[in-house]
């Protein structure tokens, strides 16, 4: 079999799916293992594995365990391997230096991110799709999170002003009666909610003096 291979473990069909679709670029031949034990059969297989990909959550062999026996075998005793986790913390920090883990990444996979933890390991630095600017890349992500933003802040401010009109209408029809206190109180708010109708605004436009911190 041939050497230098991506060895992917993990029992989820779609999440190797998505790995192996990620990895498409970064050169080496990926092998695929939907248990620990079918890892270890690949491995013996090998005459080099680049790098080791192992979910560290499965039912019938965790990835520690697989990571443990693999290691066993002294042709992939410094092989790097990375954990793909559900969890935020990072494995590193409880079991997985023990058994040689250098990094971790979290389910379901960012390819973007996958492609630049594994070609950093293969020594190729990041591998992007063709013609991508990194900067674009993360300029788009940060569009999209300030639209779904603003739709939400903004459906909120419609349902304050709702509110805040069917008050006003109501403190009409009291006339002179009208609590004093209401009033003040109800301007208030309306005086609130225009600054925040001002800061969307500005905030949806090219938010001019934003200065971003590093």
């Amino acid at each position: 079999m041939t050497s230098g291979s991506i060895l992917v473990v993990d029992e989820d069909i779609e999440s190797l799916n998505s790995i192996e679709a990620a990895l498409q670029d970064t050169g080496g031949p990926i092998l695929r293992a939907r248990s620990g034990s079918m890892a270890l059969q690949l491995a013996t297989e090998c005459d080099e594995l680049a790098v080791l990909l192992i979910a560290a959550s499965m039912s019938s062999m965790s990835g520690f365990e697989c990571a443990e026996r693999l290691r066993e075998c002294p042709r992939f005793s410094t092989t790097p391997i990375v954990f793909v986790t559900n969890t935020t913390v990072d494995p590193r920090g409880f079991r997985g230096s023990q058994h040689g883990v250098v990094d971790h990444i979290l389910s379901p996979v960012d390819p973007l991110e996958l492609r630049s933890k594994i070609s950093a390991l293969l020594g190729r630095g990041v591998q992007l799709e063709p013609h991508a600017d990194p900067d674009q890349v993360q300029f788009a992500k940060l569009e999209k999170s300030a639209k779904a933003f603003t739709h939400e802040v903004g459906n909120l401010l419609n349902n304050m002003y709702l509110q805040a009109q069917l008050l006003e209408r109501l403190m009409l029809k009291e006339g002179a009666g009208a609590d004093p206190s209401k009033r003040a109180r109800l301007q208030l708010i309306m005086g609130e909610m225009q600054r925040l109708t001002t800061l969307l605004t500005e905030f949806q436009g090219p938010w001019p003096g934003l200065e971003l911190r590093h």
